[in-house]
């Protein structure tokens, strides 16, 4: 997730990129809070769901590009670095 948040901040993207990357990073932290590695159908559950943390990633990017390609006139409020 740091990795993803400072890539962010290189590119300059805005609020839903890292929106996006926030909520995927608070569905990784429940999943380590909640997951028992030594049953499997926790982990079996887990697994399955992982797939949402690329979904949060994915929806967060195409919203930032919408706002970019989009012209929503939200400037430099909307951007992370200013």
């Amino acid at each position: 997730m740091s990795l993803l948040a400072w890539t962010g901040l290189t590119l300059g993207c805005g609020v839903p990129y890292f929106s996006g990357v926030a909520m995927a990073g608070l569905l990784q932290g429940w999943m380590i809070w909640d997951v028992n590695i030594d049953d499997k159908a926790s982990c079996a559950k887990w697994f399955l769901r992982n797939v949402w943390t690329g979904g949060l990633i994915w929806l967060g990017c195409l919203a930032e590009c919408g706002c970019r390609m989009g012209g929503m006139g939200l400037g430099d409020w909307f951007s992370m670095t200013g």
